[in-house]
């Protein structure tokens, strides 16, 4: 994947970002309401092929993310993400 600084990525990304928030509205493990510039997506694969997606918050995520990481990699996934924090930063 292409860095968030790439023009054409970071493009793609805040949208599809930004879609991602509008359609969830809440983040389910905090409970609070999505910002676009704060909500981190996450994107598991298998094999190269898409299984789920969730957009939580970026406090919640910090909470999470070594620990999913490394479950992630435990069970043979991918995980792709999308940090609205570093996408307007």
């Amino acid at each position: 994947m292409a860095k968030p600084t790439d023009g054409l990525q970071l493009i793609v990304d805040r949208e599809l970002l930004t879609w991602a928030v509008g359609r969830a509205i809440i983040c389910r493990l905090a409970g609070t309401v999505l910002d676009q510039k704060d909500a981190v997506m996450l994107t598991t694969k298998k094999n190269g092929v898409e299984v789920g997606c969730e957009v939580i918050s970026g406090s919640a995520y910090d909470k999470i993310a070594a620990r999913l990481v490394e479950t992630m990699a435990a069970n043979g996934m991918e995980l792709e993400v999308v940090d609205g924090r570093e996408l307007w930063s």
